[in-house]
């Protein structure tokens, strides 16, 4: 019987994973993980799926035997929980999805993450959601992640070009037509900053919103007072350049 919860508790994170593999045999560990993953905790759920992912990107474990596993997985439902948790229930377990879907690094799921963006995040009050799901789109080689950018870049909300300043800063040299740092700042910001002071502008008020909405987020339930107060903290941010 596999104890995977001791299995996880034991693995440092190095990668060596085949002597597991071998041990236990890949159809029973693919069951077993997503048996787990079904009723886990969100901080166990996270741990699990990264224990997947870990088998099939950079682990020791043969090609060959990384397509057994990740064929295994999907054969047991590994995937279809994954997309389940797309759906923002629990943010931290549709984190972890959207991450793990893009790093598993299969461009047949880039499917999944359009879908969740296009009916979870981007019609709702989502940044924070929509910026991962975009992110890991571009990883996947989406044919629709410039598309998406191409809306965002020509929507007048503050949300979008908000998605789009995230994006910025995990990838300062994205550009969506004319739609650079400088460009996103000073739709944002109501200033221009030259190109050198990027960083130490920039990324530190995008940082300040990014917290702000979190806790907004935790604060409030109504999506609509959501982003209603952080819309009115821009507009203080603008206002007083806190």
């Amino acid at each position: 019987m596999i104890n995977l919860s001791n299995l996880i508790l034991n693995y440092d994170f190095d990668l060596k994973l085949r002597d597991t593999y071998v041990l236990y045999g890949s159809a029973p560990l693919a069951s077993e993980i997503t048996r787990y993953i079904q009723d886990a905790s969100p901080e166990g759920y996270g741990h699990a799926v990264t224990y997947a992912r870990d088998f099939l990107i950079g682990s020791d474990l043969t090609k060959e035997e990384k397509n057994r596993f990740y064929t295994d997985l999907k054969e047991y439902g590994f995937m279809n929980v994954l997309v389940k948790n797309l759906n923002p229930v629990n943010r931290s377990k549709t984190l972890s999805s959207i991450y793990n879907i893009g790093k598993i690094s299969e461009s047949e799921n880039a499917q999944y993450l359009e879908y969740a963006y296009e009916n979870y995040y981007k019609l709702s009050v989502e940044p924070i959601l929509s910026y991962h799901c975009l992110s890991e789109l571009s990883w996947l080689g989406s044919s629709k992640y410039k598309d998406y950018l191409a809306d965002l870049e020509n929507s007048k909300d503050m949300i979008s070009i908000f998605i789009i300043a995230l994006l910025l800063n995990s990838k300062p040299q994205l550009e969506v037509s004319e739609m650079t740092s400088e460009s996103v700042s000073e739709r944002m910001f109501g200033v221009q900053y030259k190109s050198e002071e990027y960083e130490n502008s920039i990324v530190k008020r995008i940082g300040l919103l990014e917290s702000k909405f979190c806790e907004l987020q935790e604060q409030m339930v109504d999506p609509v007072l959501v982003r209603n107060g952080f819309e009115n903290f821009i507009a203080e941010f603008r206002s007083n350049q806190i």
